[in-house]
């Protein structure tokens, strides 16, 4: 969709496909040792702000297994839960993901799953709750319904970051019994990582979801149940009113049938409803297990990566385009339009290039220079010169950009 701001290719096969564009086998190599000089100064810089993070976070992570050393309190070690939500948002807007609403998600709270699996979600119960993702794609379903086959159509993120804290008076006893929920704790941050999520079933990604039954389920249990009852209601008032003519023994035997005939009703009423329950969890159990790709500090390593290849990403592409398009290209909106009808063309794919932010960091590296809204991107041998020099004097050096991972 056009309105996704994240570049769906690899850096390499994205390096790979702009090197083939240069004729010159020197201009291939220069180009290539560019990339990866860029490559190697943002790898760098992420690395710094990943572990700055990781250790604010780590007595928030709720899989921590290191020990504490003594006399170090958790609290004296760990960032307050606002630094660390923050770090989470810087980076999640440097890997292209954007915010789901509250809005957004009471609408796909409000819209109909066409697995049926219908679930309820109480917000009151989080601190602090926010939903990112990222691409987005459609798609369709056909449901059978008696004689009837119904399309749904609907839209599909391909990734989806949940991050969330309870309350503090989120009691364990409300979780125990419900899918594991026990283990929350109202101290910790979570940060939940899936893939493939329909926009329809966002509320299946919450720890807290209660499975609501569809009316056609509960249809399903009650009326064998209200039918045998009634049929048994039926043959056990005949078997009143024909007691005095029947002999002892088969009387005898005719009450307890009909007991065990109700009996049975009620059991069968029963595995019912809890085969229904079943089928609703094991769906849910399924779709958690292929679509669940990491959890909490393995999501901000995840998300770390993303920030790093797209940020990398932008300004490859915002320098080549420059670089070697310059009687073409000179300004801005110019830029924007080449790149979006190269993917557009070329690739088969629409974006919204972030135009604004590669020629940030194109400046800030000093690759581009921009006069009066001209823009102009220095040769390719003095841009390889030029990182080599912020390598030695601002990474090395631990200044300047270093001092700013993301």
């Amino acid at each position: 969709m056009k309105n996704d701001n994240s570049i769906p290719f690899s850096r390499t096969d994205l390096v790979a496909h702009l090197a083939e564009k240069l004729a010159s086998p020197k201009e291939k190599d220069q180009f290539i040792s560019f990339c990866r000089m860029i490559g190697v100064i943002y790898h760098h810089r992420f690395h710094e702000g990943l572990e700055a993070w990781k250790s604010s976070y780590a007595p928030l992570d709720p899989d921590r297994i290191s020990g504490l050393i003594p006399g170090i309190s958790p609290t004296a070690q760990a960032g307050s839960p606002k630094e660390v939500i923050e770090g989470i948002r810087k980076v999640l807007v440097s890997a292209n993901y954007r915010e789901i609403t509250k809005g957004q998600l009471q609408e796909a709270f409000d819209r109909f799953s066409p697995w049926g699996l219908q679930l309820k979600v109480d917000l009151d119960e989080y601190e602090w709750l926010e939903l990112y993702s990222r691409g987005e794609y459609p798609e369709s379903s056909v449901k059978k319904t008696l004689f009837l086959r119904k399309r749904f159509d609907y839209s599909v993120f391909r990734q989806v970051v949940l991050v969330f804290k309870l309350k503090e008076g989120f009691h364990a006893s409300k979780q125990e019994g419900k899918k594991g929920q026990g283990k929350y704790q109202s101290d910790r941050i979570y940060l939940k990582l899936f893939k493939n999520v329909p926009t329809v079933d966002l509320e299946m990604l919450f720890p807290d979801a209660d499975i609501k039954i569809k009316l056609f389920d509960k249809l399903k249990v009650v009326i064998p149940l209200v039918i045998g009852a009634g049929s048994s209601l039926y043959k056990f008032i005949s078997y009143i009113l024909g007691k005095g003519s029947s002999p002892r023994l088969w009387s005898q035997i005719g009450f307890w049938a009909l007991v065990g005939g109700l009996f049975g009703v009620a059991l069968k009423g029963f595995f019912s409803y809890r085969n229904t329950i079943e089928k609703y969890l094991k769906s849910l159990t399924e779709s958690l297990y292929f679509q669940n790709l990491d959890n909490n500090s393995g999501v901000f390593t995840y998300l770390m990566d993303n920030a790093e290849e797209e940020e990398c990403k932008e300004l490859l592409l915002g320098y080549f385009f420059l670089a070697f398009n310059a009687s073409a290209i000179s300004r801005e909106d110019e830029l924007d339009e080449a790149i979006e009808a190269y993917f557009r063309e070329e690739l088969k794919t629409d974006i919204d290039f972030e135009v604004d932010d590669s020629l940030r960091k194109l400046v800030e590296l000093r690759l581009v220079t921009s006069k009066d809204g001209d823009l102009e991107a220095i040769a390719l041998p003095l841009a390889l010169e030029e990182l080599e020099r912020h390598w030695m004097s601002h990474t090395l050096g631990k200044e300047g950009l270093a001092a700013q991972p993301y």
